[in-house]
């Protein structure tokens, strides 16, 4: 089958007449990125982007462009959306013929093709005409079928002159070389809503059969958010030029005014598919610009205001920037003016750690205008691939890496698309490892603990109390829960202040106990006093979690809270000022009652506080 459909590409791209020729129904258009180029007067390269409008599917494309004045085509470069490695270039009476053919019909849709690079010298104008135009479509029978149109397009080359200045300034000859389109097929895009729609309708069965309504609403609501952002990924592959060993990518915020609109109709049949969860469910709405794979280490990425403005406009909550596999997500209310980002890729040799490396290394900058790092009061979703197989990921965890040494940050790995992610507020370099830290006091409490001090100690939210020493039966004092939900949920805030009489300056708990006084997480025992140093209650604990959750995750206290309670023997026992936090904890298993109470004064240990955290972190 390969070798006739080979076979069949061949003849096809030297314009034979053995396939079976149709005139274009499903072939709407072809188009150039742009209309004109002007190129710089030291410049003697320019890029131009082809696109295809095809309204079925189709296996493969051929272009006949006709070169007039001192103009030849120096590459083309298929962007990432082609994944096919089957490509021709010819010449047959003076026209010059590329193409490719994948075995299946893959292909639908607007398909940003290919880059061609042209080189032109001298001074007078020239001309590139799209002579041809065919896209082929495989059949069953293992022959295939073209569908042709002679579009006539011409791309106009001129020279700079003093009235009539380049298209774009600095190493671009041409401004950005390809339009921006979705990296999704139609046909990609329904499966991703029939996933989502199978998943949405597991958990309302959960939901109408008793299950936790919260729970399934939080679940729903990520599976959607997820859903978006698969569906509203753009390929910017054809703006990127190569310059060395770094990818730079120049944007025009006008190309993206339509697709933006697109994204947010699409966002906006999706989240209405959460109203059998809840009414006024709300979803958070991330694009990613897609750079492709490049066969550099480096990329920079200037961050426009005009495109931030536009995306803002559209209702999109946040932007990923994506190269290689490696993204970085902001939300769009994060900018100011003009931000680059700068991706480098990290040799691993500097580094003094027996760990096992996960995924490549990075450095990562946000540089704004007057040349200073930019900061951010959100956090920035970080993905890194992950490269290693074989690990544990479990253990998984972000790591920054400072002078040869690691700092630990946590993350979520996700099984499906093989990434580990973090978040972070300030920018270094990082790498994901496999942090397995060992503990060797834990063996009494291994069967119902071990894995998830484990995994707590793995993403840096708590450590031993000596080397070695996890110490899981020595009590949580409350600025020590305290550190571990600031560390968990990364609600580290340099500017938070707090007004307790017992936290000082000096004090090792000071930040992390404004932290989560800011966020609402925690509160004294009275307006002046922390108590700090005093062990938590497992009504506290409870409180404290539940308060997180509320904070950062978006669920809601229980209206009922008599009723979930009431199953507990010793209820009224628990102060009215934590009841809720009790009800809501209890309701979604974080902390847990035994022997029908719940021992609401009882202090808590820290291999209790390493499983509540665990479990905090899959909700």
């Amino acid at each position: 089958m390969k070798m006739k459909l080979m076979t069949i590409f061949v003849l096809i791209c030297i314009l034979s007449l053995q396939t079976t020729a149709f005139a274009a129904t499903n072939l709407q258009s072809v188009e150039f990125s742009q209309s004109s180029v002007t190129v710089g007067t030291n410049a003697n390269e320019f890029s131009v982007g082809i696109i295809v409008t095809n309204n079925a599917l189709f296996s493969g494309a051929e272009f006949g462009l006709g070169l007039e004045g001192n103009i030849q085509i120096k590459s083309v470069d298929y962007t990432s959306t082609i994944t096919s490695e089957n490509k021709v270039n010819t010449e047959k009476d003076g026209v010059h013929y590329f193409g490719f053919f994948d075995y299946k019909n893959i292909y639908n849709g607007k398909v940003n093709i290919c880059n061609v690079t042209f080189t032109y010298t001298g001074n007078d104008p020239a001309k590139v005409t799209m002579k041809e135009t065919n896209v082929t479509t495989t059949t069953e029978s293992g022959g295939a079928t073209k569908e042709s149109i002679t579009p006539g397009l011409v791309l106009n080359v001129n020279r700079e002159s003093a009235g009539n200045p380049p298209s774009s300034g600095g190493s671009w000859a041409s401004g950005p070389s390809a339009t921006p389109v979705a990296a999704i097929t139609s046909q990609e895009l329904a499966l991703i809503t029939q996933n989502a729609d199978q998943k949405l309708n597991e958990l309302l069965a959960t939901k109408n059969n008793g299950g936790n309504a919260q729970t399934a609403l939080k679940q729903a609501t990520d599976a959607v958010e997820k859903a978006i952002e698969q569906q509203s990924t753009l390929n910017i592959s054809g703006s990127v030029k190569v310059d060395g060993d770094t990818a730079k990518v120049e944007l025009n915020a006008n190309a993206f005014t339509d697709l933006f609109k697109t994204i947010m109709d699409q966002a906006a049949i999706m989240t209405d598919k959460l109203k059998a969860f809840d009414p006024n469910a709300e979803v958070k709405v991330t694009t990613t610009l897609d750079l492709g794979t490049q066969t550099v280490n480096n990329a920079e990425i200037p961050i426009i205001a005009d495109l931030v403005t536009k995306a803002k406009e559209a209702g999109i909550d946040a932007i990923s920037f994506k190269i290689n596999g490696v993204s970085l997500a902001v939300d769009v209310d994060q900018f100011t003016g003009i931000t680059t980002l700068t991706i480098k890729k990290q040799p691993a040799a500097n580094l003094v750690t027996n760990l096992k490396l996960a995924s490549d290394i990075y450095n990562f900058e946000f540089m704004n205008s007057s040349g200073t790092n930019a900061t951010f009061t959100k956090p920035v979703i970080i993905r890194l691939p992950i490269t290693v197989q074989g690990l544990n990921s479990d253990l998984f965890s972000l790591a920054k890496i400072v002078d040869g040494k690691l700092e630990f940050y946590g993350g979520h790995y996700d099984a499906e698309d093989n990434y580990s992610e973090g978040e972070r507020k300030s920018f270094s370099t990082y790498a994901i490892f496999e942090n397995k830290v060992a503990f060797k006091d834990i063996a009494d409490v291994q069967a119902w603990a071990g894995k998830s001090i484990g995994i707590a100690a793995a993403q840096g939210i708590v450590q031993g109390r000596s080397e070695g020493e996890f110490a899981p039966n020595a009590e949580v004092t409350r600025a020590e829960f305290a550190a571990m939900i600031v560390k968990a949920f990364h609600l580290d805030d340099e500017t938070a202040t707090e007004s307790f009489n017992d936290v000082n300056e000096g004090d090792w708990f000071k930040s992390v106990v404004a932290s989560a006084a800011k966020a609402g997480i925690i509160h004294g025992r009275s307006d002046e006093q922390f108590a700090p140093n005093e062990k938590i209650s497992r009504a506290e604990m409870a409180t404290i979690a539940s308060n997180a959750l509320v904070a950062v995750k978006g669920y809601k206290h229980e209206t009922d809270i008599h009723a979930l309670l009431s199953k507990f023997k010793d209820s009224s026992s628990i102060n009215s000022s934590l009841a809720a936090g009790v009800a809501l904890a209890a309701s979604l298993d974080i902390v847990v009652g035994y022997n029908d109470n719940f021992a609401p004064n009882d202090s808590s240990t820290r291999a209790q506080a390493a499983v509540v955290i665990e479990r905090l972190l899959t909700k």
